[in-house]
């Protein structure tokens, strides 16, 4: 038997073909006397034989082979097998290739015609005759060497006739000649389906052709096989040319295909809404649970003391799907209820792994692994080869597949696979829990993998404990889906509004908004509701109802669409529900479809041809689903609920007609066959199975449950009809029934009932809890809560669950609310214990489990209300727990609740004296619901403030998850909201805090702390670290200058910030004078004049009108002024020439030198005559030398003229500028920041000459484009031959920097690009290249790829090359709308939003290079050289390039200006012909201009050029053409050389194409009288009067046209004047940002301290600038002194000034041990104060009074010392401590060093251990240097989520900033503790005694550890967690992170004394041992140990000892401590004994 020429064709097409045919029927024509009789739906197998599908397959492609290889039939079948490929093919392609296949069939009979005559006459001669397909299937006579006749069997005539009228209906048109109308079928049904039918109509037709005559094919070709060339064999059938890379594309290709068509299944149509093509999906949200087990968050069910009150909260906000791929968790369990959409977010991140490779992040390759399919005593790793085979195999040779195999095992090994498992509920194994613990151990064994496992969330506590023991694993619940999202998505879809408001009413009159929660419900209803315009759907109570109505309605629908009819709907149900019943049966999900053909012989169904039609039809409905492999074909159920529902359906029918007992393989225990059992009593009491006593019915069959749970060692309970109990002779405590849970939950869904004459189900389960709490009630007159605990849970639950009336009467009693906690014991005369976390438990349970919570919350508040007056302890706890129901209730439920509060309340208003409780609930309620716009605008403010509610910690925490929302701020901070806070400071603090982490500074927040009373309450030391965390220029200057060190804030606040705000633009002076300011500001798209500009200056803020706002060229020439005796230089002021002359001048700084840039021509050429005449200047009185610094190229700036206000000084150098229109200051002006399309060609950043350089070289300059994952993008010139290159070795290299790459493409730059510039609220750093998540407002997303990133704090500029986004940005208005629309983007976690973005045009003349970077290389240099070596070659290859952008020189040299039309945008120049490159789109630039002028054609070349003079009766005009009279119709062009004048000395010039001679010329125009001038577009004639010599210019040999801006006078007046040009090239990309620079500040200071240092001298910071000519004084005199005999000394680092101090006449002033000294300079109008300049601040602070300063003055201070030899000391670190920036000390190695060797500091750094997580809201921690937990909601634990587990640590700063720890150094200064374990307990608890410290840490050992007593220890503390260890409770201090540091020091000694003694209280036989030590030199001799315990090992051991028995001892804290072996050289026991 062959096989298939190819693995596609073997393993994809044929299965596909296979499944096609099996199911397949036809429709033709039969043509009989000129009538077309149809031919309907006849099955294609009664055609073909199945058995001889795949055989004929095999020869058909033997065929193909054969005709590949025969030059005759070469193109026949060429492209056969791509046409019959259609598994990955969308709609579209399917139909072309059904199209082309009819097309080709005439061509694939030829061959078989060429097959029967063995050679290829008979086609010659067809094609002379140029006979048609008619005439071969009607007329032709072919050859029958088999004995058949024909090409095909006769009675399909009319099948192949069909197929040739449907060809025609193709190619040709009615119209067309020669072919009638009744020869063309034409496709007049939906085209999908039809094209489908016609696909199978031409299979079949070709295996006609095939099996008529297949054995003597088959013959033919055995004996005629041709040896087929490979590149033939490609040609014919799929490549398969074996390459890694390319393999794995493929199967990704393979994979994202499957889960496209699994969505379209999924959500292809919601309702009649085609959604196939764009596949949205649902914005489902999951909910991050840390430890599903956890209780709920409340400090009050902590039992954990919080100081801080910042505690975190367990319910979280809603994680977007498509934010799942960038949480921080290396395992993701996605659990949901059925049908929540687990699957569909697998698909989703698929789809997104697929996303990232296909834009080159090629790092991770996705792999799905179904657990359905998993067999009996399968592990993880045969599941993992299954899925390798399925999806991986590809390729069919075991060879192949075990190189896949073992490349994958890599790729794993690796982390560079991420697995998707699917379905933990879907095990179809009889021990899943093995299969669960091969699952732990293969994500332990490939820990560097990402795993993505879904399942439902009860069945996932069977194998909670197996993943709960893996780290980094979080779960995630998907959450429900609101109406209200629900809606948007059907915008989304485009459905019209009016039938969304149709859709919603519907809903809501049905009243199943609470059953959309999921998207399979939402599915069915939109089938219900959208598949039809009348359906109406009626009331429905639970799932099952939902479902009944789903199936019915799509099972007897008679429509094409439906499939399926009334007639079969009977025989659907039943088919469906022995279909479910058998899989459950077997055990596994499948069925073989061999189950088919039983089912057939049931007369019912008429017969298999029915019921293959039937199974069909519903595998077109997705309710069945088909697949086929090499084991054959298999059924299945499209998801679970199906299967679920038809299998309820089953045993619901047998049991309401003859009450058949469950099946066996029911397992009513298992969770599995939960849904199972609920949708079966649904089905059952809703009345859809049997209407008849369906009453009865349920009640039976739930007592049939209940009977299976009794326990048979229990008395059975006798009851009434309704289920009420006979008591007698029943325990105190009855055994809860084993299924009364269960029974409880199933009937949850049912509607209440109250008819007990009738009881139902659900009535019937509420008596039995009901007589089981009675009875536990009347025996229990106080229950044990600790004994019963479990028991009384167990009736709590199941109370909720069932949430009547009748039972809240019993469970809201005295005694129920007490048991549960609710109360407190003592108000109803109880004594029962307290425990928190029980009490936790207890009331997570209630509500997590409560299903009518408007029922529940009216008992709750009415036993509130009983409570309030009497007993108000109860009262407080009832209202605590109504916080916590409120908090953790779902949105939809807390909006549903808060309706029903609400109605309660507006009834309750008419009542006199009212209930305000409930407006306290209802506010309290809106706290918590996730929705700004429901809560303000609902909030009764007044209501609260009178009932003095206030708001507690968990409804703070859960209100600011919408901090980003200004309306929510603005609600927030203001006074009235602050006093509702119930602890003002602490909580005012976190919100503070909570905004200020997130760089969120909203305009209400910085009024109310800074103008309002936002401070009150708040300690001064807090509010000293709340500003701290303020961005130092946030804080406003009055508060700054009132708080802070003056002359220090001075100094930080003119640091100059790159970064603009959201409303303001960078500027930099540009020149000042008396009247004006310039500033020059990077260009932008928005127009400034006459708008009123605001700058801030030191203190107060500057608001001047904009006069002007233009471009300026100017090149800035900077100077260099230095007084000359070493003082300081003002910023800013007047350069005074010797002869008095002035100019005004800003600098950047102040100093003893400055620098100054002057634009204007006139002021540097001043200026430079004062440099070189050296006679230098003086600025106030301070002498100055002035030299030329540097000079600037020429560059255009925008720049703003403002008119100057004198008596406001001047604005800082640099800084920013924001705009107001006029004088309303409310909001400032939006800034357009994209470049103005028109001022681009003269930005100076975006051009470059091009390179001098040959064309041919081994190396080549290049900048960077971009990463594409694990490719680098440079941009060369451009590149000729690159396809010699890839695979070659690639070096690039800079100066400092190299790396290394293979080539991989190289094209031409042909695509242009993106760059946008977004901001985020936080500092951050983002990759080089990822992925942009776009959201619009319909709340659709896209994923758009960028390559490169700019990132400058907060701004960032992403480079985006995806086509698609870049062609919408580029249109202008797409990009407004985006900005304004304010979308959502996002990088990661970090939100980003769009601030603007420019599209750059590609270059065609450079080479876009893809290379891949080498194993190890991460990055590559951003701009450098770059060479390539080939391949076995040792030097680099010859490179060569075009001649577009590369030249001998960038310059062109004696150019002449030909004439410039400023109204015709046009300029021309003649250029020798130089070999310079002058190619179309290269630009010219003149020296004395910015604008890039563009060629716009290649140059002509010039013939000659003359000069003469001409006069004539009219001024010859600049340039243009003139013509003569002698030479008609030809213009020569000029260039008038005195402009102006009437005789004009002209350049002329010929060009192009003129056969004219110059002598000619010359001789000529000597003679002329008459000229025609053309110019500007008008032509004028006029007489020539004279015409002078003219004389031959050579040099001239091309003129080149360019583009010229239009109005452009000074560049037209600038390229005029040049005679040189520079050759420019566009070079679009620019990696860096344009920061202003400005000189270093000097820190400036008046006065300062010293130290004496003798009888006549002191000791201070040495100055940078000069004080020699300076007067001071000391302290508080006014005595003044001169310095003398200044020495230079160094101290600890620090360069200090040691000088004399003695006034003019010689008198030394007194001198203090320590003081300050104060500087003055003497002038004509006498002495004033002088500042002094220093380099370096941190020798000046003053490090004892840390609150003189704001927290950045830490970062100056350690960037300073880091650069010099500076000592730490305590008061340094300290003052770091105090300023919240200790981690800058931690940071720096050699500070940290020194704070190590200091032994007295003690702890320096706050290190905590994270006890639990949020990443919402913040982390808790614990710590041991205070002793107490607090928490962060630091927003970096939130960004990198990966770190911060539980018990990791992390460095604390006192404003709550945190820092990740990792590899924690083992220091004290770090917190770590040095001890020695003294004892262990049989449980292994070992306790750590360290010095100084009175209790001693317990630790429990893991089983691996062997820690000895003796042994020292280090460790870090924590505290010893309920939740983590409920043993040695009482031990509050635990040790974490022990290490073995070797053992203590050992002492040897005796027993010098035993007595045994009875002691006379307790009768105990005790002994006392006295231990002599052998060291004499110990503080103590001996001691003596007291022993009472007789019953331990201890006891056995010293016993035996007596006197003089030799031992050894360790001494601890100064215990002694006995090792119990009496030998000290014998290993010691695990036990001791210790006394002192």
């Amino acid at each position: 038997m062959s096989t298939f020429s190819s693995d596609r064709v073997g393993e994809t097409i044929i299965p596909d073909l296979t499944k096609r045919f099996r199911r397949g029927y036809i429709d033709y024509f039969d043509r009989k006397n000129g009538t077309d009789r149809p031919v309907e739906e006849i099955p294609t197998r009664s055609i073909i034989p199945l058995d001889q599908f795949e055989e004929l397959m095999k020869l058909l492609d033997d065929i193909v082979l054969f005709s590949a290889a025969t030059p005759e039939l070469a193109t026949k079948f060429q492209g056969l097998w791509n046409r019959l490929d259609l598994p990955d093919k969308d709609d579209k392609d399917r139909i072309e290739c059904t199209r082309m296949g009819l097309i080709s069939f005439e061509s694939y009979i030829k061959v078989f015609i060429y097959l029967l005559c063995g050679n290829g006459d008979l086609l010659r001669q067809i094609d002379a005759e140029k006979r048609g397909l008619g005439y071969i299937l009607n007329n032709l006579s072919v050859p029958s060497p088999d004995g058949k006749s024909g090409l095909f069997d006769a009675r399909y005539a009319g099948l192949f006739d069909t197929l040739r009228r449907y060809r025609n209906g193709i190619t040709h048109s009615p119209s067309d000649t020669g072919v009638s109308e009744s020869d063309i079928l034409t496709v007049r049904k939906n085209p999908n389906d039809a094209y489908d039918e016609l696909f199978l109509l031409t299979l079949t037709g070709l295996l006609l052709l095939l099996h008529h005559h297949a054995g003597y094919y088959r013959r033919y070709l055995d004996e005629h096989r041709p040896e087929l060339p490979p590149e033939k064999a490609a040609a014919a059938s799929p490549a398969d040319d074996f390459d890694l890379e390319r393999f794995k594309d493929r199967y990704l290709e393979e994979l994202l295909g499957e889960q496209n068509r699994e969505l379209k299944q999924k959500v292809g149509f919601i309702g009649r809404i085609d959604n196939q093509q764009t596949l949205n999906l649902l914005p489902l949200k999951l909910q991050r649970r840390q430890d599903a087990g956890e209780g709920l968050s409340d400090p009050d069910y902590g039992g954990r003391p919080h100081e801080s009150g910042d505690f975190t909260d367990g319910e979280q906000g809603g994680m977007a799907m498509d934010d799942l791929i960038d949480a921080g968790d290396r395992i993701s369990l996605i659990l949901g209820n059925p049908g929540a959409g687990k699957t569909t977010v697998l698909i989703r991140l698929i789809r997104q792994y697929a996303d990232l490779w296909h834009n080159g992040d090629r790092s991770i390759l996705p792999l799905r692994i179904n657990l359905n399919a998993v067999t009996e005593g399968q592990t993880m790793d045969d599941a993992l080869r299954t899925a390798f085979n399925a999806g991986f195999g590809i390729t069919t040779t075991e060879d192949r597949k075990r190189m896949v195999f073992a490349h994958a095992e890599q790729l794993l090994a690796e982390g560079r696979i991420a697995l998707f498992i699917d379905g933990l509920n879907e095990l179809k194994v009889s021990r899943p829990e093995l299969f669960i613990a091969s699952l732990g151990s293969f994500i332990a064994k490939y820990d560097k993998c990402r795993f993505h496992i879904t399942g439902r969330i009860h069945e996932f506590a069977a194998c909670r404990e197996a993943f709960r023991r893996i780290e980094g694993c979080g779960v995630y619940h998907l959450c429900e889906i609101s109406l209200d999202q629900i809606l948007l998505y059907l915008r989304q879809l485009g459905l019209p509004e009016e039938r969304i408001d149709e859709f919603r009413l519907q809903i809501l009159r049905a009243g199943i908004e609470e059953l959309l929660g999921t998207p399979l419900n939402f599915m069915m209803i939109a089938a219900l509701l959208l598949g039809s315009t009348e359906y109406k759907i009626p009331a429905v109570g639970n799932r099952g109802e939902l479902l009944e109505m789903f199936m019915r309605s799509s099972l007897s629908v008679r429509s094409r669409e439906k499939l399926v009819d009334e007639a079969v709907n009977f025989n659907a149900f039943d088919l469906l529900q022995q279909m479910a019943w058998r899989i459950a049966a077997e055990g596994q999900r499948v069925l073989r479809e061999d189950f088919v053909i039983e089912i057939a012989r049931d007369p019912r169904y008429k017969g298999a041809d029915r019921v293959e039609k039937l199974v069909d039809s519903l595998i077109g409905l997705h309710i069945v689903e088909q697949s086929v492999d090499h084991k054959g074909s298999w059924l299945t159920f499209f998801v679970d609920t199906y299967l679920e529902y038809f299998f309820a359906r089953r045993l619901a029918l047998d049991f309401c007609e003859r009450h058949a007992p469950l099946p066996g393989q029911l397992d009513v225990t298992n969770e599995r066959n939960f849904e199972i059992l609920k949708l079966t009593l649904e089905l059952i009491c809703s009345g859809w199975v049997r209407k008849e006593g369906c009453i009865a019915d349920g009640r039976d069959f739930v007592k049939a449950l209940y009977d299976l749970g009794r326990n048979p060692a229990q008395p059975a309970t006798t009851t009434t009809a309704d289920g009420v109990l006979q008591t007698e002779g029943l325990p105190s405590k009855p055994a809860v029934n084993g299924n009364l849970a269960l029974v409880a939950r199933m009937a949850s869904g049912l509607k209440p009932y109250t008819d007990k004459t009738n009881p139902n189900a659900r009535l019937l389960i509420e008596s039995w809890l009901l007589n089981t709490m009675v009875v536990y009630r009347i025996g229990h007159p106080v229950p044990d809560t600790e004994g019963d605990y479990d028991y009384i849970r167990q009736l709590a639950e199941c109370a909720v669950v069932l949430s009547s009336e009748r039972i809240f009467r019993e469970l809201f009693s005295d005694y129920w609310l007490t048991t549960l906690l609710l109360t407190v014991a003592d108000d109803f005369g109880m004594q029962l214990p307290e425990n928190s976390v029980k009490a936790s438990a207890l009331h997570r349970a209630l509500i997590d489990n409560c299903t009518d919570v408007r029922l529940f919350y009216r008992f709750l508040h009415s036993r509130y209300l009983d409570l309030v007056l009497f007993r108000p302890r109860s009262a407080l706890r009832i209202r605590k727990f109504l916080s916590l129901l409120f908090g953790n209730l779902k949105k939809y439920t807390q909006k549903l609740l808060y309706g029903y509060i609400a109605e309660w309340r507006e009834a309750d208003v008419q009542r006199q004296g009212g209930d305000h409780y409930l407006a306290q609930d209802a506010n309290t309620l809106l706290l918590c619901i996730d929705d700004v716009d429901y809560l303000i605008s609902r909030y009764d403010l007044p209501a609260a403030e009178r009932s003095r509610t206030k708001i507690g910690w968990p409804l703070l925490r859960k209100l600011v998850r919408n901090y980003d929302d200004e309306r929510l701020a603005a609600f927030i901070f203001t006074e009235r909201f602050f006093a509702l806070l119930q602890n003002r400071e602490q909580m005012a603090l976190y919100l503070f805090r909570y905004y200020i982490f997130r760089n969120h500074f909203p305009r209400c927040l910085m009024q109310f702390l800074f103008e309002g009373t936002g401070r009150k309450g708040i300690s001064p030391g807090n509010l000293s670290e709340l500003l701290d965390a303020f961005p130092l220029e946030k804080i406003p200057v009055g508060e700054a200058r009132k708080r802070y060190d003056n002359e220090i804030y001075d100094y930080l606040t003119q640091e100059t910030h790159s970064e603009e705000s959201d409303d303001g633009l960078i500027y930099r002076i540009f020149d000042v004078n008396a009247e004006r300011i310039r500033l020059a500001i990077k260009d932008a798209n928005t127009p400034f004049e006459g708008l009123t500009a605001c700058i801030r200056t030191d203190d107060t803020c500057m608001f001047c009108r904009v006069e002007a706002d233009g471009y300026v060229d100017a090149r800035g020439e900077t100077f260099s002024l230095s007084s000359r005796d070493g003082s300081l230089l003002p910023v800013s002021g007047k350069i005074v020439a010797p002869d008095g002359t002035e100019l005004a001048y800003a600098a950047s700084a102040s100093n003893k030198e400055i620098s100054v840039t002057c634009y204007d021509t006139a002021e540097i050429a001043w200026l430079h005559a004062l440099a070189e005449a050296g006679t230098g200047v003086r600025i106030g009185s301070a002498e100055c030398s002035l030299r030329f610094a540097v000079s600037a190229p020429l560059i255009c700036h925008r720049v703003l003229t403002l008119r100057r206000d004198a008596a406001c000084g001047l604005p800082r150098f640099t800084g920013e500028i924001t705009f107001f229109r006029g004088d309303d200051r409310s909001a400032p002006v939006v800034i357009d920041r994209r470049t103005r399309p028109e001022n681009r060609y003269r930005s100076h950043r975006l051009f470059q000459p091009i390179t001098q350089a040959p064309l041919k070289a081994p190396e080549t300059p290049y900048i960077l484009f971009g990463y594409a994952g694990r490719k680098a993008l440079v941009i060369t010139d451009k590149l000729m031959n690159a396809d010699r290159y890839p695979g070659a070795s690639v070096r690039l290299w800079t100066r400092n920097q190299s790396a290394a790459c293979r080539f991989v493409a190289g094209c031409k730059m042909q695509q242009g690009f993106a760059e946008l510039t977004l901001r985020s609220s936080v500092k951050w750093d983002l990759k080089p290249s990822g992925t942009l998540r776009h959201t619009l407002p319909d709340g659709s997303t896209e994923h758009i790829p960028y390559i490169f990133c700019l990132s400058n704090r907060t701004t960032f500029v992403l480079r985006i090359f995806h086509e698609d986004f870049v062609a919408r940005i580029r249109d202008r208005s797409v990009c407004d709308r985006y900005i304004a629309g304010k979308d959502d983007f996002r990088v990661g976690k970090l939100s980003l939003r769009l601030e603007s973005a420019e599209y750059y045009e590609p270059n065609s003349k450079l080479s876009l290079l893809e290379l891949e970077l080498a194993d190890g290389q991460s990055a590559v240099p951003a701009k450098g050289s770059l060479a390539i070596t080939l391949k076995h070659e040792m030097q680099p290859a010859q490179l060569s390039f075009t001649g577009e952008s590369r030249g001998p020189s960038t310059m062109l040299v004696n150019v002449c200006c030909a004439g410039i039309d400023l109204q015709g945008r046009e300029a021309r120049f003649l250029v020798p012909d130089s070999g310079m490159p002058l190619a179309k789109g290269l630009y010219l630039r003149a020296p004395g201009s910015t604008a890039h002028l563009c060629i716009r054609q290649t140059p002509q070349p010039v013939q000659w050029c003359v000069e003469l003079e001409l006069r004539a009766e009219l001024r010859f005009p600049e340039s243009g053409e003139i013509g003569f009279e002698e030479f008609p119709g030809v213009m020569f062009g000029f260039r008038n050389l005195t402009v102006g004048e009437r005789t004009g000395t002209l350049l002329v010039w010929c060009a192009g194409e003129a056969a004219i001679d110059c002598d000619s010329f010359i001789r000529t125009v000597s003679q002329a009288t008459r000229i025609t001038l053309s110019s500007g577009g008008r032509q004028t004639q006029m007489e020539l009067y004279q015409a002078g010599d003219a004389v031959r210019r050579t040099g001239y040999g091309r003129l080149a046209v360019v583009d010229f801006p239009g109005g452009a006078e000074a560049d037209a007046a600038a390229y005029y004047a040049a005679n040189r040009l520079r050759v420019e090239i566009l070079m679009p990309v620019v990696n860096t940002i344009d920061i202003p620079k400005v000189d270093k500040a000097l820190y400036k200071i008046h006065s300062l301290g010293y130290n004496k240092a003798g009888s006549n001298r002191i000791r201070i910071v040495r100055p940078l600038t000069g004080i020699d000519k300076l007067w001071l004084s000391l302290d508080d005199t006014k005595i003044m002194c001169r310095p003398r005999n200044p020495v230079t000394e160094i101290l600890d680092g620090v360069e200090y000034l040691c000088l004399g101090v003695e006034t003019e006449t010689g008198v030394v002033p007194r001198i203090l041990n320590t003081g300050s000294v104060h500087f003055f300079r003497r002038g004509e109008s006498g002495t004033e104060p002088e500042q002094v300049g220093f380099g370096v601040i941190f020798p000046l602070i003053a490090y004892g009074r840390p609150e003189r300063y704001h927290a950045d003055i830490c970062d100056v201070v350690s960037s300073e010392m880091a650069h010099t030899v500076t000592i730490i000391n305590e008061q340094i670190i300290e003052f770091f401590v105090a300023k919240s920036r200790s981690y800058l000390l931690l940071d720096n190695e050699k500070f940290f060093e020194q704070i190590c060797r200091m032994k007295t500091c003690g702890q320096v750094f706050d290190v905590c251990r994270i006890v639990s997580q949020d990443n919402a809201q913040g982390l808790t921690v614990y710590s041991p240097l205070h002793k107490t937990t607090a928490c962060t909601c630091d927003t970096e634990a939130g960004f990198s989520a990966p770190g911060y587990e539980a018990d990791s640590h992390v460095l604390f700063e006192k404003n709550h900033r945190i820092r990740l720890l990792r590899d924690i150094p083992r220091q004290p200064c770090m917190g770590c503790k040095t001890g020695v374990v003294v004892y262990y307990n049989e449980r292994r608890d070992a306790f750590i005694s360290v010095e100084n410290e009175t209790e001693d840490y317990y630790y429990p050992m893991r089983d691996d550890e062997t820690l000895q007593p003796g042994d020292r220890v280090t460790f870090f503390a924590t505290e010893n967690l309920l939740y983590k260890r409920r043993r040695n409770a009482g031990k509050t201090m635990m040790a974490d992170n022990v290490q073995y540091a070797g053992a203590a020091p050992s002492y040897r000694g005796r027993v010098v004394d035993k007595v045994t003694r009875q002691d006379a209280a307790s009768g105990t036989t005790l002994f006392e041992l006295t231990v002599a030590a052998d060291d004499k030199r110990l503080p103590r001799s001996q001691v003596t140990i007291t022993l009472y315990d007789t019953s331990n090992q201890r006891w056995s051991v010293i016993s035996a000892w007596e006197k003089g028995t030799p031992c050894s001892f360790f001494i601890a804290k100064g215990k002694w401590y006995l090792h119990l072996t009496p030998d000290p050289a014998q290993t010691p026991s695990t036990e001791n004994a210790h006394g002192e």
